[in-house]
């Protein structure tokens, strides 16, 4: 089994794909490029970050809490009434 790259290294992949740089992510998502940054190395990573990261990108913020092996908030969890605990 391949070992996780970690978030920040998707991001980056992501980024390239979508041909963004840092600066355009921070820009559209109304972050500084040092917070990007920080993202991008593994320094920092909050939920607050992702709820703004993922409509800059264009993906739902529950996909990057996936990506990032982050727990999906409750506010983000599809509400489905016939469900068990």
């Amino acid at each position: 089994m391949t070992e996780h790259p970690g978030f920040g290294v998707m991001l980056a992949w992501l980024l390239d794909h979508r041909e963004l740089s840092g600066q355009e992510l921070a820009d559209r998502a109304g972050l500084t490029e040092d917070e990007v940054r920080a993202v991008l190395t593994g320094e920092a990573l909050n939920e607050g970050l992702l709820r703004r990261i993922a409509p800059a990108m264009g993906f739902h913020a529950v996909d990057l809490f996936i990506l990032a092996g982050l727990e999906v908030p409750d506010d983000m969890a599809p509400l489905d009434t016939a469900a068990e605990r």
